[in-house]
Parts: C-alpha cells; structure tokens; sequence
C-alpha cells in the first residue's frame, strides 16, 4: 500500500472513540490511538483489521506531560503532518446523583479536566501538524447540560426522578452562520 493518510483519535480504548480507530483503519487510514493503559492499547491493536496501521500511544490528557510526549510521538510517527484529528478523550459522571445540587465538586472538576481543558491540551499540541497537512478537527464533548428550576423542589421531594429517556427539547440542525467555521482556520 502506498503512502496512507495518519488519524490521531484520543480516546481510543473504548466507545466512539475505538469505534472510530477501528473504521479508519478498516478504511485503510493509519491510525494513531490514544490510550490510558497499555492493555488497552493490546485490545486495540488485536481488533484491527490492519494491526500494522494502528498505533496505540499512551496518553492521559489531564498530565501536560503525557500529552507534549505524545504530541512528540505523533510528529516522529508522521514526520510532523497529520491528516485528521479527532479529539475524543473523555468522561461522563453517570453515577450516583448527577443532579446540580447532588453532583460533588470534585466531580465536576475531574469532568472538567478531562472533557474540557484535556481537549484543549491536545488540540494546541496537534495543531502545528494539523496545520502542515492543512488537515481536519473533529471534536466530540462529553460535557453535559442539564436544565434545573432553581424553584423546583430538591431531588429527594420530586415525583419524578431523571432518567435516560430522550431529550424533553426538540434538537434541531444547527443554522449555517455567516461568519467562518470552527476548522477554516486550518484551511
């Protein structure tokens, strides 16, 4: 096979994330996974269709360490030019109360590390690859919003609890604006 074009996918040992390594491999891509643990990266790696195109790197995107050394990686890997990005690492706090008054702190903040300020680690590590290939960001986010009237009573007088049934507000497409999209910058 000729040259092939490189993904970098965070979050790759599991859900989307590893859904998507394993496609753009089958697909012929070569495929960068990032992982936390090195089993996960074994697991990865043995469910590829072309286990030589797939990468595992260890990465934890709250340790800006972890992400410069995997960046370092990534540009020794693919000679400083990626094709294609697709940021993904993160977490989802669907455990115990995950009401605003019930959700700890420091839950919120870990989610905060990991969803939010780990994606933007890895994104500003990447980007001079991306840029050098004129390449592509996708971003997945696990942050989460939930709508609470603060004169609604607290959980434990509710007669209704939350739960995983579809969205209560209709979801619409997104209206083209006028002004540039998030990647063109990349362009």
């Amino acid at each position: 096979m000729g040259t092939s074009r490189t993904a970098l996918i965070t979050g790759a040992s599991s859900g989307i994330g590893r859904a998507t390594a394993l496609h753009l491999n089958d697909a012929g891509y070569r495929v960068i996974g990032t992982v936390r643990h090195q089993e996960d990266g074994a697991a990865l790696v043995a469910g590829a269709a072309q286990p030589d195109m797939l990468i595992p790197v260890r990465c934890d995107v709250t340790n800006e360490h972890d992400v410069q050394a995997q960046a370092a990686r990534v540009g020794e890997i693919t000679g400083g030019v990626l094709d294609a990005m697709f940021s993904n690492a993160g977490i989802a706090n669907m455990r115990g109360d995950v009401t605003a008054e019930g959700c700890p702190v420091a839950t919120l903040d870990r989610m905060m590390q990991v969803n939010y300020l780990g994606a933007v680690r890895a994104i500003q590590a990447h980007l001079p690859m991306l840029r050098a290939a004129r390449g592509t960001l996708v971003m997945n986010s696990a942050l989460m919003a939930c709508a609470w009237c603060a004169s609604a009573p607290p959980p434990s007088e509710r007669r209704w609890k939350p739960s995983r049934t579809p969205h209560p507000f209709p979801r619409t497409a997104p209206t083209p604006s006028s002004g540039p999209s998030c990647g063109e910058g990349l362009r």
